[in-house]
């Protein structure tokens, strides 16, 4: 017998140790119909996977169901499960300690999505230093896309009604498929070289991961990242992403909102131009009302101190004094005539003449002197009687009181 005998606890640990040492099995992938699966009441999931011929015996640890491993393990599920193998001592029995789960089919695809958009990430595709803005105002837009897709007659609608006049340029490719790939960025390199292209729209409707996965290639991403020109990405619904929507300059959740983000409204354009010509109209009408109030400024101070000015300014000065004199000696002359009216009709009034041609009489005696009284006369003596047109001499024969 020999002297070198081990435990069961030896043999265990030295098998683990063997396990351990083994990089293959330390980080593996293993493909496998889920079976005896168990929650236990630790949060720890176990359970089997088998195929035809064989099977293992897994556990996957409640830290790892809860940083992204939670899916909900069934028996008869199809999935791939990543780990590292290794033995349990007490049992002396090799499992798979699971660190990730994912279902088969689906699942792998989404596993490669995820390992590319971490890779493509890395190398700085997604960075927004390299997003290339979209022109305002395009006059050609490139479109690649399948010729007999939905996708294709939506971005036609939409550029009809927002903008007749932009032009539209298809290459029509295969959007599904395993040659979908080399059409799609055969595609972006052709309408890339075209010079009148401004915009390019890559896509096509929704569809389940699979039909989208021509839109999570390698080539693809890298066709979209180093094009010139502007890429508009329009895979799938408003829920669907894929790696080009990463990579391209602008992600439209549909089609038709990639032709909405792409083509300016013909409406909005003729507003726009309309408001900066109003604008500029009116910076125009400013600017020239401050040059011409500054030529007035001008002109009114060389005016001032011109000495033309000055000579106008006496001329007018003498004329306005001329006419001043001239007023005052019309004025003078209007009240000396009022006032030699006034005089003559004073004159007139006080006059012999007056009263005589009113019917009165102007009675002397025969010196002269004038008879004011019948006491100033007797009977016989001689008076003369003065009328307007002449004298009457008279003998005075009665005196009566």
């Amino acid at each position: 017998m020999s002297s070198n005998i081990l435990s069961v606890a030896q043999v265990n640990a030295y098998i683990k140790k063997l396990f351990e040492m083994d990089y293959i099995v330390k980080n593996v992938w293993i493909q496998g119909e889920v079976s005896n699966c168990k929650l236990h009441s630790s949060g720890h999931v176990y359970f089997t996977l088998k195929d035809a011929t064989s099977a293992i015996s897994c556990v996957l640890f409640k830290g790892y169901r809860q940083n992204g491993s939670e899916i909900a393990l069934r028996d008869g599920m199809k999935v791939i499960a990543q780990g590292s193998i290794s033995v349990y001592e007490r049992s002396g029995q090799y499992q798979l300690y699971v660190k990730e789960v994912i279902q088969d089919g689906i699942g792998l695809l989404y596993k490669k999505f995820e390992e590319l958009k971490a890779k493509l990430n890395q190398l700085g595709y997604f960075d927004a230093e390299h997003k290339k803005p979209l022109p305002f105002y395009p006059r050609k837009i490139g479109v690649v896309t399948s010729e007999t897709g939905a996708a294709l007659q939506d971005i036609i609608n939409i550029a009809k009604r927002r903008n007749p006049y932009i032009q539209l340029v298809l290459y029509p490719t295969l959007v599904q498929g395993d040659e979908a790939k080399k059409g799609i960025v055969a595609g972006i390199a052709y309408l890339d070289k075209m010079e009148e292209v401004d915009v390019i729209i890559v896509g096509r409707g929704g569809g389940s991961l699979e039909d989208l996965w021509p839109f999570n290639e390698e080539m693809v991403a890298k066709a979209i990242y180093e094009a010139s020109t502007p890429i508009v990405s329009a895979v799938g619904h408003e829920t669907d992403f894929t790696i080009s929507d990463f990579v391209s300059d602008l992600r439209a959740p549909t089609p038709s909102a990639a032709a909405e983000l792409a083509i300016p409204s013909i409406f909005e354009i003729n507003e726009t131009l309309k408001h900066y010509q109003d604008q500029l109209l009116r910076q125009l009408f400013l600017k020239f009302e401050q040059k011409k109030a500054l030529l007035e400024l001008y002109k009114a101070r060389f005016e001032k101190y011109h000495p033309k000015r000055s000579i106008e300014q006496m001329m007018q000065y003498l004329t306005d004094l001329q006419a001043r004199m001239d007023d005052s000696v019309t004025n003078d002359i209007k009240d000396m005539k009022t006032k030699v009216a006034l005089l003559s009709q004073r004159l007139s009034s006080a006059s012999p003449i007056t009263k005589l041609s009113s019917g009165y009489a102007y009675v002397t005696k025969e010196d002269f002197k004038v008879v004011k009284t019948i006491k100033e006369v007797k009977v016989a003596d001689g008076i003369i009687v003065q009328l307007l047109d002449g004298q009457v001499l008279a003998k005075v024969t009665f005196i009566k009181e």
